[in-house]
């Protein structure tokens, strides 16, 4: 029977003939998305999707296949699991990005789904895979070669949940990309900014007169999640200017091939608007730099200017984003 077939004979068949279902997905290795909505409440069909499952997949689907048994404690389900997300060559094969490893092990770990009503006792052992997994999958993000500014808005609404996610803050998540910055790239700062006293340079005030608001943050690529989110916890300076990363380049002399700003939402508490900034910093450094400016939390956004092809706004963010921001960098 032809792959085809399978599945137009799996569709044939009602909730009674479970094992003729788990027949078809063993021997044709029918994928998640091929069954019917009917047999994905059966532990049996679950654990006969796993034996093939992508890891991709894998993680998406904890949840249900916690849900319904197939992962508990010592179960054969769980023991692939943790022996497949913690394999790196796996992950490597896979190209998974740490980011899509934190979005589920925040997920899982919470034990209830974003959307709709499905909950699960997470398997504890499968979070500290999870934790274990997202650490590990560093090393096979591509790095950019560039000189990179990563600039972290730390004012005080960072708290709030990045746009449709009720499990990270744009705070963690923006700590993430700064982990993983640190680990991938050779040559990279990264500083938090706001609207108020930070970091002090020579003369108090940057260029063309903004005031003082920015902060190196040391962050190592030894250092935990949790520790890199409390770094940025403790500069809640209050408001949002984000001109601030391109003047503080200026100021410094820097050579930079890529700014990545990262705020929760449109904002501006400065003397000029991010996108002059960039083409003064252009202007008195003579890099082509580019600029990626990255609203968490936005529906709505322009903080870049549209009409340059070096710079970019990022409405919302996901597990996507950071490989987007890479290639529009290497391009």
């Amino acid at each position: 029977m032809s792959l085809i077939g399978a599945y137009q004979e799996i569709q044939k068949l009602d909730i009674s003939q479970v094992n003729e279902a788990v027949r078809l997905i063993v021997e044709h290795n029918l994928p998640r998305e091929a069954i019917p909505t009917e047999f994905l409440n059966s532990a049996d069909v679950w654990s006969a999707l796993l034996e093939n499952m992508p890891l991709t997949a894998m993680i998406r689907n904890l949840g249900k296949m916690s849900s319904v048994g197939v992962l508990d404690s010592m179960s054969e389900g769980a023991k692939k699991i943790i022996n497949t997300i913690t394999n790196e060559d796996l992950l490597q094969k896979a190209r998974i990005h740490p980011m899509a490893v934190l979005d589920a092990l925040k997920v899982y770990n919470l034990g209830r789904g974003v959307k709709g009503s499905l909950t699960w006792y997470p398997n504890q052992q499968i979070v500290d895979a999870l934790d274990s997994a997202f650490y590990k999958s560093f090393k096979f993000v591509k790095p950019t070669g560039k000189n990179l500014l990563l600039a972290v808005d730390c004012s005080g609404s960072m708290t709030s949940s990045i746009s449709g996610s009720s499990v990270l803050s744009c705070r963690d998540a923006a700590a993430a990309l700064a982990l993983v910055t640190a680990n991938v790239e050779r040559n990279y700062e990264v500083v938090g900014f706001s609207s108020g006293a930070g970091w002090s340079a020579p003369a108090k005030r940057y260029a063309y007169g903004s005031a003082s608001g920015l902060k190196e943050l040391k962050i190592s690529p030894s250092m935990r999640l949790d520790a890199v989110a409390n770094v940025m916890a403790k500069l809640d300076w209050g408001g949002t200017d984000a001109s601030l990363p391109a003047q503080y380049a200026m100021a410094t002399k820097k050579k930079i091939d890529g700014f990545i700003t990262i705020t929760d939402n449109e904002t501006w508490a400065g003397v000029m608007q991010p996108s002059e900034a960039l083409v003064r910093y252009r202007q008195q450094s003579g890099c082509d730099a580019k600029q990626v400016v990255v609203g968490m939390s936005a529906s709505n956004f322009s903080i870049a200017d549209p009409n340059d092809v070096g710079q970019m706004d990022v409405v919302g963010f996901d597990s996507a984003c950071p490989a987007v921001i890479a290639d529009f960098f290497r391009g």
